[in-house]
Formats: structure tokens, sequence, C-alpha cells
């Protein structure tokens, strides 16, 4: 189905929400989408909603999404909190996802609640 993204004023972030069947191209696209709405309005934060989620791309297409961050020139500052799917065989590519990105020096963390995501992001 793909992704919805917006930038959320009152709490200062970018929120993407995953829905569906995600394809490594509509990631693709969220993600560039995301990093123009963080640059027009000069934030940080990141809150991805994978509750919806029902199929994430491959494990392979996870693993590089870090080179498009440098691409994209996505600013080293920037802080991603995601809540994990419901399904929980989709927490298993998720959580590869978070640990890849921080390996790479990014700052993501994986929650079950949008309310704990949201209290990381605001630390």
């Amino acid at each position: 189905m793909g992704y919805k993204v917006a930038y959320n004023k009152k709490l200062n972030l970018v929120t993407a929400s995953l829905i569906g069947v995600v394809t490594a191209s509509e990631l693709d696209e969220a993600v560039r989408k995301s990093s123009h709405l963080q640059n027009k309005h000069h934030c940080l934060n990141f809150l991805i909603d994978a509750r919806e989620q029902t199929a994430v791309p491959s494990m392979t297409d996870l693993y590089y999404l870090k080179d498009l961050y440098h691409n994209i020139k996505l600013n080293y500052k920037s802080r991603a909190a995601l809540i994990l799917p419901s399904l929980s065989e989709l927490q298993k590519p998720i959580l590869f996802w978070e640990t890849v990105c921080r390996n790479d020096g990014w700052s993501v963390m994986s929650f079950e609640t949008q309310e704990q995501a949201i209290e990381w992001l605001n630390k």
C-alpha cells in the first residue's frame, strides 16, 4: 500500500507511516520526502510508524538504505524512532535495519509504543 509522510508542527518532527506492503522503491521515496521536510522545517527528529506494515523490503534493501542516507546528505544529527510493526515476523528485519544504521553512526531506536518513541526523541 505504501506510506504517508508529514511534518508535525506540535512535536517539531517528521512522521512517516508505513502501511501494508512497502516496497524498496516506496521506502526510498519516503526517505527522500522525509529528508525534504526535515530541511524545510529545520527539525532533526523522525518518527516512523510501522505498526500497520504487513511486509518489508528484503534484508539487502534494508542494509543498503544507509547508503541513501549518505547520498541525500541526511543530517547525521538526525534521530529516528521507529514504532515496531504489529506482526512479530516483521520485527526481525526492522531490528536488523536498526543495527545497520547504528553501526553506521545513525541515532535510531525501535519501540513498541508511540509514547515510548516520542519520549526518546524528546530526550
